[in-house]
């Protein structure tokens, strides 16, 4: 595939349950979102307190989402919801440490951050007009 034709295709959706924070309405609101690209896990640098809050988030790494049914988005602007998002029960302290499987199975940034901004996802794996 060209450089110019490049698209993010993303295999699998983790998400998380939260830490302790809570908004005004009593929601978690500081979930964590990973997406699984080329077989790493490539963790978003956003929170997200509900999953229509994550379904809009989603949408630019060209995923369509309800609940926690997600697909790819086509050519043609559809999508099957023929995936389901992996939640993770673990606490924050659990999933983001050096021994975890969520970490060992996560790309790294140039400078060894695992978090990624989504301009970033989007230039390394999709062409400009994905984005």
């Amino acid at each position: 595939m060209s450089e110019s034709n490049k698209k993010a295709v993303v295999e699998k959706v983790y998400i998380t349950r939260g830490d302790n924070c809570y908004d005004s309405d009593g929601i978690k609101c500081d979930k964590a979102y990973g997406l699984v690209i080329e077989g790493k896990i490539h963790w978003i640098d956003q929170s997200f307190a509900t999953l229509d809050e994550l379904s809009s988030k989603l949408y630019g790494f060209g995923v369509s989402a309800s609940g926690t049914a997600w697909g790819t988005i086509d050519e043609n602007g559809r999508a099957v919801l023929e995936h389901r998002m992996t939640k993770i029960g673990k606490h924050h302290d659990d999933i983001f440490t050096s021994e975890s499987f969520y970490m060992k199975a996560s790309k790294r940034k140039a400078c060894g951050s695992i978090w990624w901004e989504p301009a970033e996802i989007k230039a390394a794996y999709m062409n400009a007009s994905a984005a």
